[in-house]
């Protein structure tokens, strides 16, 4: 029983950590999708199935993909050029560094602004079109947004899954 109740906290734990990793843009939904390897090794069982482990794998890798592609697509649908999308991944990485004194606000803050003024800055520098490069910082901007919590959604599916796995 304690070496259930051991599993269940690394279980907990790393999940919380995917969580926290996809606020930030990374791919929590990897980590969450092993954390029952984690659970399993813990115990020593195989109290969650192969069969889980895989569909929740799926899930994880679904998510990414949609990440990338939804990203993507917001961007280019607003006529964003190439050195926009850069801009919008640097500024991403940069406004998540630059957020870091305020702790964890200021990361997620600075990530979906950062890729707002990163795809706005270089497609100024670009074309020097301000309409076309507020365009793009805002389809940065909303596809960070929606790729994030399309990614919770998925993460909330997995708990669920990860639960009903562990219960029933």
């Amino acid at each position: 029983m304690a070496v259930q109740f051991l599993g269940l906290i690394v279980l907990a734990l790393i999940v919380v950590l995917g969580l926290i990793l996809i606020l930030f843009g990374l791919p929590g939904t990897i980590i969450i999708a092993v954390a029952p390897l984690f659970y399993d090794l813990v115990t020593w069982s195989l109290d969650i199935s192969i069969a889980t482990v895989a569909a929740l794998v799926g899930i994880a890798l679904l998510g990414e993909l949609f990440d990338v592609v939804a990203s993507g697509i917001a961007v280019k649908q607003s006529g964003t050029s190439s050195i926009g999308v850069l801009g919008a991944v640097l500024g991403g990485v940069i406004g998540g560094a630059v957020g870091l004194p305020i702790p964890i606000i200021g990361s997620i803050a600075g990530i979906f602004f950062g890729a707002f003024l990163g795809a706005f800055a270089f497609e100024l520098i670009h074309y020097h079109d301000v309409e076309k490069a507020w365009r793009a910082g805002k389809a940065a901007f909303v596809g960070r947004l929606v790729s994030t919590f399309v990614k919770l959604a998925l993460a909330a599916v997995m708990v669920v899954m990860l639960i009903i796995a562990l219960w029933w």
